[in-house]
């Protein structure tokens, strides 16, 4: 189910859609408009603050940064309106997988032999994988030749969020 915020973003998406077919159509301009596939990877690097995951707790005191790779592909229309501006909208479906890493130094009873305490390092590994599909609208500038300033944002729906998290003793 979507939320109303959610409902409230796509409705102003299609009608931002819908006035720049429109004004393309009322100015009678004979720019011609690009359709095609878009595809990218994307190197993450995630900044958390966090000891636990909603309900599921953690032993990490806390995970404060990660890294990951993602992928992106999707399509896109552009509209044009003049030689130098044009409106981009593209459907995106993106992964962002992460992983943070923390090694918590510690120390634990030896009692092996005879009753100890030993330093000790706790190795916390989450492994994060995220996805999610999305509309963005852009405006796109002509600077010169082929180079372009684009300018936008993105609204996504989350498709799958998922995560695994251990800690070893790793001395």
């Amino acid at each position: 189910t979507f939320s109303q915020n959610t409902l409230n973003s796509i409705r102003i998406v299609i009608i931002a859609v819908l006035i720049s077919i429109s004004t393309l159509v009322l100015n009678g301009q004979e720019r011609r408009p690009e359709y095609g596939l878009l595809l990218g990877i994307g190197l993450n690097n995630h900044s958390a603050s966090f000891t636990q995951l909603g309900t599921y707790a953690s032993c990490c005191p806390e995970f404060t940064s990660g890294s990951g790779t993602g992928l992106s592909a999707g399509v896109f229309y552009t509209a044009p309106f003049s030689r130098l501006f044009r409106l981009q909208f593209r459907l995106t479906y993106s992964t962002e997988s992460g992983s943070l890493l923390y090694d918590e130094r510690s120390f634990v009873a030896d009692l092996r032999d005879t009753a100890k305490v030993v330093d000790a390092v706790f190795a916390h590994d989450l492994q994060a994988t995220l996805s999610s599909v999305g509309v963005a609208p852009l405006a796109v500038f002509r600077i010169f030749g082929g180079f372009d300033i684009n300018a936008g944002f993105r609204i996504a729906l989350t498709t799958a969020s998922s995560f695994v998290q251990k800690e070893t003793l790793s001395k």
